[in-house]
């Protein structure tokens, strides 16, 4: 069997609190919530663990659940030090909803552009497009934006973002009375 008096057996390999080859693992795990465009575009995020600051270099595509590994900013005994591990958790977004490396964002088309098409500037987190919105448009109809997605770090690849129409119905008290009668006939 193992002796138990030192930290050298390998039955400790399992146990997250130790490590064989040092003792007392000296590592600070912590939790961070860091915004969502952060996340999505990188960025510097700065914390407070343990009344210590730091500015941390978030890459762009980080997702909920990953690691972030500082070096040598854990815990230190003897002129050793651990790491501090913060596991990310992403804040939502009131406009985003991501899947993968997807993004889908609603965007509002007056009636007007919806009917006989037009375009509509559209404000992303990375930057201003716009987009031709064609006659005939249908409520929540999808149009796919190549490339303005989430960037995955593995393929070094962007994904897509996906506008959905909102499409927003004009006050009917405010239209002109020939208009709302002529409507009224022929919807």
């Amino acid at each position: 069997g193992f002796s138990q008096s030192g930290f050298g057996g390998a039955s400790f390999g399992d146990f997250g609190g130790f490590r064989s080859s040092r003792g007392p693992s000296l590592d600070i795990n912590a939790q961070i919530t860091i915004p969502f465009a952060t996340a999505l575009l990188g960025g510097v995020h700065n914390i407070n663990i343990q009344n210590n600051s730091y500015d941390i270099k978030i890459p762009a595509g980080v997702k909920s659940g990953e690691t972030i590994r500082l070096k040598g900013k854990g815990n230190s005994i003897g002129g050793q030090s651990g790491d501090l591990l913060l596991k990310v958790s992403v804040a939502s977004h009131p406009q985003y909803a991501q899947d993968g490396d997807d993004l889908t964002m609603h965007f509002d088309v007056p009636l007007k552009v919806a009917l006989f098409g037009g375009k509509v500037e559209i404000e992303t987190l990375r930057k201003t497009i716009t987009l031709k919105v064609p006659k005939n448009t249908k409520n929540a109809q999808r149009f796919r934006v190549k490339d303005l997605g989430g960037y995955n770090r593995k393929s070094k690849a962007y994904g897509d973002l996906y506008l959905e129409a909102n499409i927003i119905l004009p006050n009917c008290d405010t239209l002109p009375e020939a208009l709302k009668e002529a409507l009224e006939k022929y919807l």
